[in-house]
C-alpha cells in the first residue's frame, strides 16, 4: 500500500509539475506575443510622430538636468531636430555644448536667461533665437519647453519643441523693409497722398 501511495504521489507530482510548466510556457508565450505587439505599436507610433514632425518642421527634445548645471545631463533629439540643426539624424550625439555652439552668439545670453527663469520656479519657457548651421547658414527657430522640478524644487528634466520659423521671420523682415521704404518715400515727396477705399 505504501509503495502504491508513493508511486501515486510521484505521478501526481510529475503531472502537477508538467501542468505548471505547460501553463508557464503558455503564459510566457502570451507575454512574448504581447510584448511583440506592444513593440510593434510603439514603433508605428514613433514613425507617425517622426513623419508629423517632418511635415510640420517641428522637432522635439528632452534633457535630464544633472546637479546645479542645467547645461549638463543627457540630451535626446528627434530626427527633425537634427535636420533643423543641419545634421543627419544620429550623426552626432546631442549635447548641451553642441546645442549652445549652434545658437547665434548674439542670442545665447537671451536663451540662457529664458531657460534659467523656467528652472527657478519650473514651468514653461518660449524663446525665439537664431542658430548657425555647420554650413554657415543662419536659421530662426522658436523653442518651447517645460522644466520639471523634483520634490525639493530642483530642476530635474526638461523637454520641449524647436520649430524652424525662418520663412516667417524673413517675411516679417521683408514687410518691415517694405513699410520703411514706403514711409521714406511718402515722407519725402512734395505731394499730397491720400488713400480711398470703397466707402
Amino acid at each position: 500500500w505504501m509503495v502504491l501511495a508513493n508511486r501515486a504521489m510521484a505521478i501526481f507530482a510529475i503531472w502537477t509539475t508538467a501542468t505548471l510548466l505547460l501553463i508557464a510556457k503558455q503564459s510566457t508565450q502570451e507575454q512574448k506575443n504581447l510584448v511583440r505587439e506592444r513593440t510593434r505599436e510603439l514603433r508605428e507610433s514613433e514613425i507617425r510622430s517622426q513623419e508629423a514632425q517632418r511635415i510640420a518642421n517641428i522637432g522635439s527634445w528632452q534633457q535630464t538636468i544633472a546637479g546645479e548645471n542645467y547645461e549638463s545631463g543627457d540630451l535626446y533629439w528627434s530626427n527633425e531636430t537634427y535636420r533643423i540643426f543641419g545634421l543627419q539624424p544620429g550623426e552626432q550625439t546631442p549635447t548641451a555644448e553642441l546645442f549652445f555652439d549652434r545658437i547665434h552668439p548674439d542670442d545665447r545670453e537671451r536663451h540662457k536667461e529664458a531657460f534659467a527663469q523656467a528652472t527657478t520656479g519650473g514651468g514653461l519657457f518660449i524663446c525665439d533665437h537664431r542658430i548657425v548651421l555647420p554650413s554657415g547658414e543662419v536659421r530662426y527657430v522658436q523653442e518651447r519647453g517645460e522644466v520639471i522640478l523634483d520634490d525639493a524644487g530642483r530642476p530635474m528634466r526638461s523637454f520641449g519643441t524647436v520649430q524652424d520659423i525662418s520663412e516667417v521671420k524673413r517675411a516679417e523682415d521683408a514687410l518691415r523693409e517694405s513699410e520703411k521704404s514706403l514711409r521714406l518715400i511718402t515722407d519725402n515727396i512734395p505731394a499730397l497722398i491720400s488713400y480711398v477705399d470703397n466707402e
